[in-house]
């Protein structure tokens, strides 16, 4: 069942040679079993492991108020994901006083942090709810505090259709050793209420995107870029947990951005000098259709600076007849005046016969650079397919540039954009467990 959601050749010898000298030193630990907890640093985050010292509240949590009553009860008839949820209840709240549930867990200073939960209010009147993260010193005084609520305009005032996800990042300032995430009701008139839905909860200073895809929403994202319909929630296959996401396109379909495409995006992963390890799960049904017209499926795209031209994406996987294609781009100037395959250094990095009816996993671990080794450059990429090397490159692999790439993943079919005629009219995909992750991750934190 499916839930609608609102070239150029290249010798590879040489990398074949140098990749396989990696492969029994990686392939052994990707078969291992990954870990995606590993860097989570709330303990029992999925409300699990039953309640603790107070009655219905989820063992290793914490509740104070400084009003009104509360209630818990843990849940096991809609979780977002695993067996349960945590059900919190407040009443008798009134206006400016505050109710709430939270964990302390220690952070580093300096570094990121990326926090992200699934909500869903049952009921609610005359109150706001909000995920907070107040960051301590030694002292326990706070030194920074934001929630969802003004952070990124996600106050909740009325029941949700359904899980809501929400997500914040930040920077931890110096001085700071403990992170407070917490969930919060705030009477905004008197003798307020709710019923609220709590699960999936992550704080980390490493993992920056977790795409799961087991409900009809999308928010673990930044942008969409689909037509309606062309991104659905489907229990026909699934990488990890009982869904994934199935992308469909059709050489009909309206342009979308100016091109016949269904994407996903997350912004700001990849700064130029800094290393990110991307993965994901891909399936091919076994009536996957041969052509000689190429499809982007995963591309690491950037906004470029004044006076850039337009640009093709710095690294992307494509499809091109019954193989898989990833090519790069590179430019070290600081202005970018054509996109020609000439100027922006068009190669293709590793080709492959494409698996249909099984699901793929991708990694890649990238650092960004747009400088040759020979003037300083430290960009490299390295690739694992199904858990074995595929591809180890020390090279340029972005533009001069100073912002941030953004990633996309779906299907997107340029030669369709201006009616031209393929061998194929429709396309789809499925997609599941897209992760991301800052350069404390490896490869491992971003594979089944």
């Amino acid at each position: 069942m499916e839930l609608y959601f609102i070239m150029k050749s290249t010798n590879f010898k040489s990398i074949i040679f140098a990749t396989s000298m990696l492969i029994a030193a990686f392939s052994s630990q990707a078969e291992a079993g990954m870990d995606y907890a590993k860097y989570n640093l709330l303990s029992n985050f999925g409300f699990e492991q039953g309640a603790g010292a107070v009655a219905g509240l989820s063992n290793g949590w914490i509740t104070d108020k400084s009003a009104g009553y509360t209630s818990f009860q843990l849940v096991t008839s809609v979780p977002y994901e695993g067996t349960t949820a945590q059900l919190m209840n407040f009443s008798s709240l009134n206006s400016g006083k505050w109710a709430r549930i939270y964990q302390d867990v220690p952070v580093t200073a300096n570094r990121q942090y990326y926090a992200s939960s699934f909500v869903r209010v049952q009921a609610i009147t005359g109150a706001r709810f909000e995920m907070r993260v107040e960051l301590l010193d030694k002292t326990d005084t706070v030194v920074q505090s934001r929630s969802t609520d003004w952070y990124l305009n996600q106050s909740l005032t009325a029941p949700t259709n359904g899980w809501t996800n929400l997500k914040m990042n930040g920077a931890v300032p110096a001085g700071v050793v403990k992170a407070r995430l917490s969930f919060r009701a705030t009477g905004n008139e008197n003798n307020s209420s709710g019923a609220i839905l709590i699960d999936a909860v992550q704080l980390s200073q490493t993992q920056m995107q977790l795409g799961r895809f087991e409900v009809a929403d999308l928010s673990e994202f930044d942008k969409l870029d689909a037509n309606p319909g062309a991104l659905l929630a489907s229990d026909s296959v699934a990488r990890s947990g009982k869904k994934s996401l199935a992308v469909q396109l059709r050489n009909t379909d309206p342009l979308v951005s100016s091109g016949k495409r269904a994407e996903l995006s997350k912004l700001d992963v990849g700064e130029n000098g800094k290393s990110y390890a991307y993965g994901f799960s891909l399936y091919l049904p076994t009536d996957w259709k041969s052509d000689t017209s190429m499809e982007g499926v995963a591309q690491w795209h950037v906004t470029g600076d004044p006076g850039d031209v337009a640009r093709s994406p710095s690294l992307a996987l494509m499809i091109q007849g019954d193989k898989w294609v990833l090519a790069k781009r590179w430019d070290d100037q600081a202005i970018s005046t054509s996109n020609s395959l000439a100027a922006l250094h068009y190669e293709v990095i590793y080709e492959a016969p494409l698996i249909k009816g099984k699901w793929e996993d991708w990694a890649f671990e990238v650092r960004w650079d747009y400088r040759p080794q020979a003037a300083g450059g430290i960009g490299y990429t390295r690739v694992w397919r199904n858990g074995v090397i595929v591809l180890s490159s020390n090279a340029p692999n972005s533009y001069n540039d100073q912002n941030q790439k953004y990633f996309k993943i779906g299907l997107y079919k340029w030669d369709w954009n201006n009616g031209a005629a393929t061998q194929t009219t429709y396309r789809k995909l499925y997609i599941d467990d897209v992760r991301i992750t800052d350069a404390n991750g490896t490869h491992l934190d971003v594979m089944p």
